[in-house]
C-alpha cells in the first residue's frame, strides 16, 4: 500500500428559507395559527424522514418514493427550499441505489437537521 494522503471532506450545504410561504401563513392564519402550522409540518417532516431512512436500512425502497414526494410538499409548504431539493434528488438516485442514493439521503438528512435547528433558533429569538 502507498502512503497516499486522505482529504477530509467537510460538507457544506447551504441553508435557504423561502419567506414567501412562511409569509403567507403568517398572514393568512396569524402568528399562532402560522406557528401550529410549522409545528406541526415540522414534525410531520421528521417522521417521514425517519420512515424513509428506516426503509433504506430495512431495503424496503418501494415504500420511499411516495414519502420523498411528501418531505418535498411539506419543505415547499414553510419555504424549506433546500430541504425539498435534496428530497427531490433522493427521488432521482434511487433507481441507482448504492453510494449515490445513500451520500444524497445523507444529505436529505443533514438538510432536514439542520432546517429543524435553524427554524428553532430563529423561533427562539423571535419569542
Amino acid at each position: 500500500m502507498s502512503d497516499a494522503s486522505v482529504a477530509l471532506m467537510v460538507p457544506r450545504d447551504q441553508f435557504r428559507i423561502n419567506p414567501v410561504p412562511v409569509r403567507q401563513l403568517y398572514d393568512t392564519l396569524g402568528d399562532a395559527g402560522a406557528e401550529q402550522v410549522i409545528c406541526r409540518a415540522l414534525d410531520d417532516l421528521v417522521l417521514r424522514l425517519e420512515r424513509v431512512e428506516d426503509d433504506y436500512h430495512s431495503r424496503i425502497l418501494d415504500r420511499i418514493p411516495s414519502e420523498v414526494r411528501r418531505i418535498v410538499v411539506i419543505a415547499e409548504q414553510i419555504g424549506l427550499t433546500e430541504v425539498a431539493v435534496a428530497a427531490a434528488h433522493v427521488r432521482e438516485t434511487l433507481p441507482l441505489g448504492g453510494a449515490a442514493l445513500a451520500a444524497t439521503l445523507a444529505r436529505l438528512s443533514r438538510t432536514t437537521d439542520r432546517a429543524v435547528i435553524e427554524i428553532w433558533n430563529g423561533h427562539d429569538r423571535t419569542a
